[in-house]
């Protein structure tokens, strides 16, 4: 019985008319038809899929063939092309084509109507998603949290392909990338205003040329044991201390303990996660540091471990939370899927090219830590083939960083032991190879390059 109302109710929902405007799409071809020189700002705008008239899909279609061949876009060629797929009289003719410009003023400019077609189209694309997210909730195969987890990634693809804005700009004419992009990068580099994320370490990014550049991979790898979680966790806390939305991604310590390991670094106590119990004036200090920091745009997760879940779940906090970056502790624990059988070079690497994909797509930069295999852990100084998945790594990543600590322990100014350490840059877009020399102090966890 019950069964039965749901399936009328999903009927109704997907039997009711879909989002549509005739006029707009008529509008659109009686333009470019009234003037070829408008079939420009068309292409920018749709594909013939945004069209919901079945004729007025295979008319753009055939006005986007001819404009391809540099032809002139008539009546008469358009029903030529249109002849592959049957006889023109089965659409009316070429009158039927014609007609469309009649009654369609010149216009100097048919954006707007192509902004209507396109977002009908994304508004019926969400229909049909909703559809099939409910028919996969009434088949009741899947339990809720997959059938949760699939609705939130077709959603999220959905918001990014309407945000992604015209979908077929791929190769830009220079002169509308110097007044878009370049006009305004000068205008910016005029008052020291730029895109570049800084780590927070001002001798490290005076070496990579100011900062990480939203879209960049940058890949921080060094033996077990030397700290690079830690240095990873000390600059997604130093960017968001900038005001710069970050989130940090776990594969093997908890939220908690990372939140412990940062408050560490940043009152410069002893490593929490080392302690069983605190004095009640430590606790008092504690307490007033983790206050200070509660409100820091920095987002933790520790539970995912495969990239198509990340995928979604990432694409959801850019957009709510606007992240610029994101850090994955490591890039070598990830799975491609929740069952993955795959050799493990294999799945390095794919990750690795989807990782890319991700800082891309979102328009984000993304700090990837990893880790060297056994034969480079006993290397007096590994390299990059020392990483499993090594060439796909280095392939994808736009910045490697190394990083090396000393075994001797020194003693600072204040009595605080610390051992040498050295970030060697051995990849580097816009700037070549270099060395940075610092310090970590391992009591609190916390590096120092000055």
């Amino acid at each position: 019985m019950h069964g039965d109302h749901r399936n009328e109710r999903q009927e109704r929902f997907i039997d009711r008319p879909l989002p549509s405007s005739d006029e707009a799409e008529r509008c659109v071809l009686g333009g470019v038809l009234i003037d070829n020189a408008l079939i420009e700002q068309a292409a920018e705008k749709l594909r013939p899929e945004d069209f919901y008239s079945p004729l007025h899909r295979r008319i753009f279609s055939a006005m986007m063939n001819l404009h391809g061949r540099s032809s002139k876009i008539d009546a008469v060629l358009i029903a030529e092309e249109l002849k592959a797929d049957g006889p023109v009289e089965n659409i009316g003719g070429i009158l039927t084509i014609a007609n469309l410009a009649h009654g369609i003023p010149a216009f100097t400019s048919i954006e707007r109507y192509a902004d209507i077609v396109r977002d009908k189209s994304n508004l019926r694309q969400l229909v049909r998603t909703c559809g099939e997210i409910s028919n996969q909730a009434l088949d009741e195969s899947d339990d809720a949290a997959t059938v949760f987890a699939a609705a939130q990634e077709k959603i999220n693809n959905l918001c990014l392909q309407a945000e992604s804005g015209d979908l077929n700009e791929h190769f830009i004419a220079l002169k509308t990338v110097i007044d878009r992009d370049v006009i305004a990068a000068l205008e910016g580099l005029r008052y020291g205003n730029t895109s570049k994320i800084k780590t927070g370490f001002a001798p490290l990014d005076a070496s990579i040329g100011g900062g990480i550049t939203p879209s960049d991979v940058l890949l921080l790898a060094a033996d077990t044991g030397a700290g690079k979680s830690a240095l990873a966790l000390q600059i997604a806390r130093q960017i968001a201390e900038q005001g710069i939305p970050t989130a940090f991604l776990a594969g093997e310590m908890t939220n908690c303990e990372n939140t412990l390991r940062l408050l560490s670094q940043i009152s410069g106590f002893t490593n929490l996660n080392w302690l069983t119990h605190i004095s009640e004036n430590d606790h008092t200090f504690l307490v007033d540091w983790a206050n200070s920091i509660k409100h820091l745009p920095l987002h933790f997760e520790h539970q995912i471990s495969d990239m198509q879940t990340l995928r979604t779940h990432l694409a959801s906090i850019v957009r709510r939370q606007k992240v610029k970056v994101l850090v994955i502790d490591y890039i070598q624990l990830f799975k491609m899927e929740k069952v993955d059988k795959r050799k493990r070079n294999e799945r390095i690497a794919e990750a690795s090219q989807e990782v890319k994909r991700l800082a891309n797509e979102l328009d984000i930069a993304i700090i990837e830590v990893a880790q060297f295999n056994r034969e480079g852990a006993k290397s007096s100084q590994a390299g990059i083939h020392d990483l499993e998945g090594s060439g796909q790594l280095e392939k994808d990543a736009s910045l490697i960083f190394i990083l090396e600590l000393g075994d001797e322990e020194f003693g600072d100014m204040d009595g605080r032991k610390y051992r040498e350490a050295k970030i060697r840059i051995k990849k580097g877009r816009n700037v070549g190879h270099g060395e940075v020399d610092g310090r970590f102090y391992g009591r609190s966890v916390q590096f120092r390059f000055e």
